[in-house]
């Protein structure tokens, strides 16, 4: 499941592979290729949603993506500058994929229900006017009492 907080919609597995052209399982690698700028994740330069698309509905993870671009599937020419970033940027990939991984082996005390959040604590009034953002409180639409 992938859920689009903003748009509020929640992706089942059809869903995924139908946005963003890949099982849900590749879309670590799908992020450390295209980048993320909401979480900061920059990508490998060239490579864009279609060609990690192509490359990881075929191959499914970065390590299986072969050096010998014949059996990729795309014009020599753009298949030769995407292997060529791919290898310049081989470890800075398996850096954002790691950052791009939902980790769910860290062991939690708290119950879903104990993190649901149920408004600003009072003193974030007192950190925004410690930090100049003296608008942004009257943004908060809920407050701990």
């Amino acid at each position: 499941m992938c859920w689009d907080r903003r748009r509020s919609i929640v992706y089942d597995e059809t869903a995924v592979i139908e946005k963003y052209g890949v099982a849900p399982a590749s879309i670590p690698d799908w992020l450390a290729l295209t980048g993320d700028s909401a979480d900061g994740i920059p990508g490998v330069p060239a490579w864009g949603a279609k060609s990690a698309a192509a490359l990881l509905s075929r191959y499914k993870h970065l390590e299986a993506i072969p050096e010998d671009i014949e059996g990729w599937g795309l014009p020599a020419g753009r298949a030769r500058r995407l292997q060529e970033n791919l290898t310049a940027h081989r470890e800075q990939a398996f850096l954002y994929r790691r950052l791009a991984t939902l980790r769910r082996d860290v062991p939690l005390k708290e119950r879903v229900p104990d993190l649901e959040w149920r408004g600003a604590q009072p003193d974030f009034r007192r950190l925004c006017d410690e930090l100049g953002a003296v608008d942004l409180p009257a943004r908060v639409p809920r407050w701990v009492s």
